[in-house]
């Protein structure tokens, strides 16, 4: 690695170090919990968690990006200070995602909830995500930046907890199938928009520390290029833990956890976006052998014709019918409602998100019960079962492992696009700003 980025690393650090240190004294336990007089050892049993998976390691490639976005805009090393906004907030989102994914590994030891406990992983996580505000109310700045990036803080806080409970949501339900759209929406909200927070970080210091007025233009375009590098790396992760595996964590595990990540969704709609069965709209419910549905309006296609619209069409061997409430019977069953049931041997379609079951069979049914049937297998038997195995060599011989890493691959080009059109400073600026994905990958 290019020493510039060492010695900025090394500066990271010792700040996180200073702000979460491995044994807190009694100056540090006055800035963080003034008015209240407890000797340190009794505040040890928070930190100790956070400081454990901290002290693990970590790429700390959102701070670092904070840091060169920063020096590239004049501000030299003035978000130093405010970097564990960026690095704890990513910390305790890693504990609470182990817990809630039951997760048995993070960087190559038990997760947090396995070494210290369920109650003690959630209050310590809770903890890692409002550390960092101490330093805020000692950074010295004007107070309309400071209130710029409390509310910058706050507003991508939310959108991270969003992405993590669509996330969740996913995966507790075995026959909800997302769109891609939506999957990369999520992916955008779980893990890009800290990546952003992190590049407005650096942008918003740099201004504060020059009194130089905020230019929204270039903060948009900065938010934009981080993001789509959080989610490229989302991506790659994703790859990575179905096919060599994440350093750290157990292989497989997405596969244990029913994780719809994109080389899923790839192989579940035919290793396309819209998949053989056209889809749009929002995430759909998908149940049985018989085609895809997404959207609360949705798209069906298969034997039995194409349904599409709120008011819907349907279109086939049986006819055509259009508006908001009719009725179609024949050999491929009856449509009713606004957004339609349709039933008969094909299948069904009801609701506004909906169900889709039937009979017929073909390669992308066979894809849909080799999943179901995997996935089953591994949450009730583990990362060794074999199904797990089986899941990850049909996801290879697919090439949506492929496909997917290149996807994401490609998010990290366009992110360093971005950044390479950027204004800088100086020479040696504006080349780690440029360098900056080439050197985390």
């Amino acid at each position: 690695m290019d020493a510039d980025y060492t010695r900025a690393l090394e500066k990271i650090e010792e700040t996180l170090g200073e702000t979460l240190p491995p044994v807190p004294d009694t100056s540090w336990c006055g800035r963080v919990f003034p008015g209240v007089n407890l000797p340190p050892a009794m505040v040890q049993p928070l930190l100790e968690p956070g400081r454990d998976l901290l002290g693990r390691g970590g790429k700390r490639w959102r701070p670092l990006l904070s840091l060169v976005v920063c020096r590239a805009l004049g501000g030299g090393g003035a978000v130093l200070p405010l970097l564990p906004l960026v690095e704890f907030s990513h910390t305790a989102s890693l504990i609470h995602d182990d817990l809630e994914d039951n997760s048995e590994e993070r960087r190559g030891r038990p997760a947090v909830h396995r070494l210290y406990g369920e109650d003690t992983a959630v209050n310590s996580g809770s903890f890692l995500y409002f550390l960092p505000l101490a330093v805020m109310e000692t950074w010295d700045a004007r107070a309309e930046v400071r209130d710029r990036i409390w509310t910058c803080w706050a507003r991508h806080m939310r959108r991270l907890h969003l992405g993590q409970s669509m996330d969740i949501t996913w995966h507790r339900d075995p026959a909800l199938i997302p769109s891609i759209a939506d999957y990369m929406l999520m992916c955008s909200l779980k893990t890009g928009c800290l990546a952003r927070f992190a590049a407005l970080l650096g942008a918003e210091t740099a201004w504060a520390a020059r009194r130089a007025p905020a230019d929204p233009e270039l903060l948009a375009r900065l938010g934009e290029g981080a993001e789509k590098l959080g989610v490229g790396f989302q991506i790659l992760d994703d790859v990575k833990n179905l096919g060599p595996g994440v350093p750290g964590k157990q292989r497989g595990d997405d596969v244990v956890e029913g994780k719809k990540s994109l080389p899923v969704l790839l192989f579940l709609q035919g290793n396309r976006p819209d998949g053989p069965a056209a889809a749009s709209g929002s995430s759909g419910t998908l149940s049985g052998p018989s085609g895809t549905l997404s959207g609360p309006s949705g798209t069906l296609s298969g034997s039995s014709g194409t349904l599409s619209g709120s008011s819907g069409t349907l279109s086939g061997s049986s006819g055509t019918l259009s508006g908001p409430s009719g009725t179609l019977s024949g050999s491929s069953g009856t449509l009713s409602g606004s957004s339609g049931t349709l039933s008969g041997s094909p299948g069904a379609l009801s609701g506004s998100s909906g169900a889709l079951s039937g009979s017929s069979s073909g390669p992308l049914d066979d894809r849909i019960a080799l999943t179901r049937r995997c996935f089953q297998a591994a949450r009730k038997g583990g990362v060794s079962v074999p199904e797990v195995e089986e899941f990850i060599r049909a996801l290879t011989d697919a090439g949506v492992l492929a496909e997917a890493e290149a996807r994401g691959r490609a998010l990290i080009a366009e992110a360093g696009d971005i950044f390479a059109e950027l204004p800088a400073e100086d020479d040696e600026a504006r080349r780690l700003l440029r360098g900056f994905t080439e050197v985390i990958r």
